[in-house]
């Protein structure tokens, strides 16, 4: 017993290290936080390559050596990857075939074939780590706003120009400014942009049922919202709508918000230009709302020549790469773009499929809609990371349901 759970222990704890690698700015291909040399991005390679075989050895081995029976749901939930892999490696726009995500296609594989506790226990870690993160970016926000001790380095954000964006580099920890003249900093915690860190700051807290008794879930909240994200804001308001759905008061208050936003908020002053700066995000203008910065005109140009010309596969992976469109953009039209409607349908709808497959009870469901509305402004869901956060988020639900039906069983019987 003890030797299983350490190994589900170890398991996780490789999976969480994984997703944090893969979440790490730096390591991103794209990102201006480029790691301090070529050596340093090897090692992170190897490392990722090794902590998978470990995990192959640890889960799939037994499965093969002792024929264990694999869980329909656990099954269920490979389908939208291997339909990931052959859309992305032989849908290509150069006709190529391209295998560029193996290493994180195989991490999920590994992932959903592990069993619930390994998933549960992953959130579990997941979630400890993230705590960890959100008080380390609060303190170097405090640092940044307050200008205490801590050293930092000027960045340029992706490679727009340094005047208008950049980065506050702390090595491990990286905040976002807007402007030297319009005072918007935002955390993005160890991600590339804000809103990547605020939407898992928002999911972890949705998993958690937005329990702010706990100290760890206040703390998360305040780094959500130091991102002034969006997305952190929007995911949380429609979680609780949702879980308090039948509840009149709530209603009510529904009502009553929709009435300030829409009327009084868009005419709100506070005099703090980061106050401001935020409120303005949040207002609805003739051309939808003011911080959907999720797209440029030159993305919009190229989605509306797919819908016309490639509607139903679009042009292929690797498309967008030779449109020279500027860094930072994130929206679910650069899927439509390279898989077209028919690719996203079938990858997204397996994916939902497979996360509402034995997951019926209500707060799994809105949590998946929570998660499912990301896919707006972040489509990359297919690595480990996002998968932590569903599949490992609802193992983490259902668990908690269990526990608290058995120890209403125990009250009864008592």
């Amino acid at each position: 017993m003890l030797k299983r759970i350490n190994k589900e222990k170890f398991c996780s704890i490789i999976f969480v290290i994984c997703a944090l690698m893969i979440i790490f700015a730096p390591y991103q291909s794209d990102s201006t936080l480029s790691l301090t040399s070529s050596l340093l991005s090897n090692i992170f390679k190897i490392l990722l390559y090794t902590f998978t075989g470990l995990n192959i050895i640890l889960i799939i081995f037994p499965i093969l050596k002792y024929k264990k029976t694999i869980l329909r749901k656990d099954l269920f939930q490979t389908i939208p990857m291997i339909i990931f892999i052959i859309i992305s490696s032989f849908h290509t726009y150069d006709g190529s075939i391209s295998f560029s995500e193996f290493l994180f296609s195989l991490l999920w594989i590994i992932f959903a074939l592990a069993p619930d506790n390994i998933k549960k226990r992953t959130f579990i870690y997941f979630k400890n780590a993230f705590i960890i993160i959100c008080i380390a970016g609060i303190i170097c926000y405090l640092s940044y706003d307050l200008n205490l001790f801590l050293p930092y380095k000027v960045v340029n954000y992706y490679n727009n120009n340094a005047i208008v964006e950049n980065y506050i580099d702390y090595k491990f920890i990286f905040l976002y400014r807007a402007s030297s003249s319009i005072s918007l900093v935002r955390l993005c915690g160890i991600c590339n942009e804000p809103g990547y860190f605020g939407t898992i700051c928002a999911l972890i807290l949705c998993a958690s049922s937005l329990n702010l008794k706990k100290k760890s879930n206040i703390i998360i909240l305040i780094a959500g919202f130091l991102t002034f994200s969006l997305a952190f804001i929007i995911t949380l308001v429609i979680y609780l709508l949702l879980k308090y759905l039948k509840d009149v008061r709530t209603v009510i208050l529904t009502v009553l918000l929709t009435c300030f936003y829409l009327f009084l908020l868009p005419n709100i002053y506070t005099g703090n230009p980061t106050i401001d700066r935020f409120i303005q995000r949040m207002t609805i203008t003739d051309e939808g709302l003011a911080g959907d910065n999720r797209t440029t005109d030159e993305l919009e140009y190229v989605f509306d020549d797919v819908v016309k010309n490639k509607p139903l596969f679009g042009y292929g992976e690797g498309y967008l790469k030779t449109q020279n469109l500027k860094g930072g953009v994130s929206s679910y039209k650069t899927y439509i773009i390279q898989y077209g409607f028919v690719g996203c349908i079938l990858l997204w709808g397996s994916l939902l499929l497979a996360a509402l497959y034995k997951n019926k009870n209500y707060l799994s469901i809105i949590y998946i809609i929570a998660f499912f509305v990301n896919i707006y402004q972040r489509p990359n869901i297919m690595t480990l990371q996002y998968q932590i956060l569903l599949f490992g988020g609802l193992a983490f639900i259902n668990a908690k349901l269990r526990a608290k039906a058995n120890a209403n069983n125990t009250v009864e019987i008592l």
